[in-house]
């Protein structure tokens, strides 16, 4: 079973702080495996590919939420920073705001984080619905890597499938001539 599994793409924060937290999605020969663990609590599901119904990717602003937020404190840092450097008049010395030790140690980071969520791109909710239930994939949660992973996951599912439709096209004759009432 190891040797048939493959990690579908997703979950870079969960390389970046290692396994111990994280989810990630594989792909078996006749199910979706998705883990999550928290590191507390450890959760996986198997969602077979013949009962996968629909998958849907939800566009979402998130990337742009913390995008804003990480922009807005960094220039609020430099808004304190000249204010406090105005009204001490050493605004005028060597590298003036911008360089100052304490504005790049703290403004650095935060635009940095704000440039790589750019970069990583749009924000997306997976959840690949069944009959019996729907299951939020974390793991796919940037469009560009959902879309990759749902190029994976369409062949997959479309072969265990295949012979479902031809299953439920054509009905069972001697059932239905047993169920319905004839002419007596």
């Amino acid at each position: 079973m190891a040797d048939t599994m493959k990690n579908i793409p997703g979950g870079l924060m969960a390389r970046l702080v290692g396994h111990a937290q994280g989810y990630a999605l594989h792909l078996t020969p006749d199910h979706v495996l998705c883990r999550g663990n928290t590191g507390l609590t450890y959760q996986h599901r198997r969602l077979f590919l013949v009962d996968i119904e629909q998958i849907t990717l939800q566009r979402t602003r998130r990337a742009l939420l913390i995008t804003a937020v990480l922009a807005s404190l960094a220039l609020g840092v430099l808004v304190l920073t000249y204010a406090v450097l105005a009204l001490t008049e050493s605004l005028n010395g060597p590298g003036g705001i911008f360089l100052n030790p304490v504005t790049l140690l703290i403004t650095a980071p935060l635009c940095g984080g704000a440039i790589l969520n750019v970069l990583m791109g749009a924000t997306c909710r997976t959840i690949i619905r069944t009959r019996a239930h729907s299951e939020h994939v974390k793991s796919l949660s940037r469009e560009r890597i959902a879309l990759r992973a749902l190029k994976m996951l369409e062949p997959a599912i479309r072969e265990a499938q295949r012979g479902l439709a031809v299953e439920r096209a054509v009905p069972d004759t001697e059932q239905e001539d047993d169920a319905l009432p004839g002419p007596e």
